[in-house]
């Protein structure tokens, strides 16, 4: 993968320090690969942080990613990572939450 963003790459180490948690944003894949070609496309094609990145371990090789922004963020950037990665059928499942309870961060973020 070239050019990764450094959210990325933040969001993998588990140091993202979220602030302001708006709605969330969730993907997860079949693998490891697949998971961080898809933080990098969300970052890209849309203004939404990431709050996370897990990648295989203790998840069978499979991997998932959780990020915050406005509702349009979080649905444009699931958007564009269904679209970008249709073809590899790795996507196993999106979710998106509108309005999160503020206590809901401290729950994900550990």
């Amino acid at each position: 993968i070239n050019n990764v963003s450094p959210q990325v790459l933040v969001a993998i180490a588990g140091a993202t320090d979220i602030k302001d948690l708006k709605s969330i944003g969730a993907i997860e894949t079949i693998s490891a690969l697949t998971i961080i070609k898809a933080a990098d496309i969300a970052v890209k094609a849309s203004n939404v942080q990431l709050i996370e990145v897990r990648i295989a371990k203790g998840l069978g090789g499979k991997g998932f990613l959780i990020m915050t922004g406005e509702i349009s963020s979080v649905k444009s950037a699931i958007k564009s990572c269904e679209n970008e990665l249709a073809k590899l059928g790795e996507i196993t499942s999106t979710s998106i939450i509108a309005s999160p309870h503020k206590s809901l961060l401290e729950k994900i973020v550990m």
